[in-house]
């Protein structure tokens, strides 16, 4: 398999008993391309064994902008603090935000 594979992915062998391959959710990041392949080997003659691969691109969900509130009243003597905390990169397993915020002031 080629590609990004997300920290701490999973074991992604195939059950012994099965001729599918399932890979959990998590494992592959997306806007990324894999390759896998699989092997038939017959049981009987090893040597007549096959391969064939299979390309497989995993779409992009892309990054979702969040604040903790999208309606606020502050004191005219007092700071205002905006939370852009609840921002995410939804293609990333791990939670981590893999972008950076700017801030724009849009009017009145």
């Amino acid at each position: 398999m080629t590609g990004p594979l997300a920290e701490g992915a999973s074991d992604l062998t195939a059950n012994k008993d099965t001729s599918r391959l399932v890979v959990p959710p998590g494992n592959l990041r997306g806007g990324a391309a894999y390759v896998f392949s699989v092997q038939v080997v017959p049981e009987g003659d090893p040597s007549a064994a096959a391969v064939a691969p299979a390309r497989v691109r995993v779409g992009s969900r892309g990054v979702e902008a969040g604040l903790a509130a999208d309606s606020l009243v502050f004191a005219a003597d007092g700071p205002v603090r905006l939370d852009g905390t609840l921002s995410k990169d939804r293609d990333n397993a791990d939670g981590d935000l893999l972008v950076r915020c700017f801030w724009n002031f849009l009017g009145y």
